[in-house]
């Protein structure tokens, strides 16, 4: 599949195709970004954000 490509970040990796993200893995789990294809071809859809704590600024 050589249009998927990705990119190491602060220890996560960010997923793309033909350039643009497509989704990641964070914290040892893949979420894929929302867009319409994607709830099309994934029936069962489970919500969740990548980072769900807040960091304090001290």
């Amino acid at each position: 599949m050589e249009d998927i490509n990705y990119r190491k970040m602060m220890g996560e990796y960010i997923l793309y195709y033909k350039d643009k993200i497509i989704g990641g893995v964070y914290d040892d789990r893949l979420l894929i970004k929302q867009t319409d294809k994607a709830k099309e071809m994934i029936r069962d859809v489970v919500y969740e954000l990548p980072y769900t704590k807040k960091k304090n600024k001290n």
